[in-house]
This record gives C-alpha cells, structure tokens and sequence, in this order.
C-alpha cells in the first residue's frame, strides 16, 4: 500500500509517495496520481535498499495534495 505525504497545502507543493517492492521482481511498479483521470507520476523513483531482497522507491513532484488521490499499479511486463 503507498503512503503519500503533501508537503504543503497549495498547488506546486511536493508530494511524497513511498511504497516497496521486491528487489529484481518480474513485476513492473507505477505510482499514479489524480486529479481528474489517474496519471503516472513523472517524478524520477529513488531507490533505497532495506534488507536483501526488497527496496522501497520514493517519488516525488508538485500536485495540489487537497485533490489528491494516489495508487501504485503493478503489472507484468
């Protein structure tokens, strides 16, 4: 399940999203964000290894977090 933390309370502001996946998993992980339609996020991911076998990603970028709906979808390639 993602965690998404707005960093402010207006348009512009950064939100950050943050969610885990197993390390050279098959399965592809694509953060998404509202408003209006569902998007994929444009922010570059950063990696960061936990234990063997499993890395969280955070992305970041500007969005209103009052109209914010966000979710990761995962898909095989």
């Amino acid at each position: 399940m993602p965690v998404f933390t707005p960093s402010g309370s207006g348009p512009g502001n950064p939100v950050r999203v943050e969610f885990f996946r197993r390390h050279n998993s098959p399965l592809v992980h694509t953060p998404k964000r509202s408003p209006g339609s569902v998007f994929p996020m444009t922010g570059t991911p950063q990696v960061i290894v936990i234990v063997a076998g499993w890395e969280r990603l955070v992305v970041e970028e500007p969005a209103d977090p009052g109209r914010l709906f966000v979710v990761v979808s995962v898909t095989l390639p």
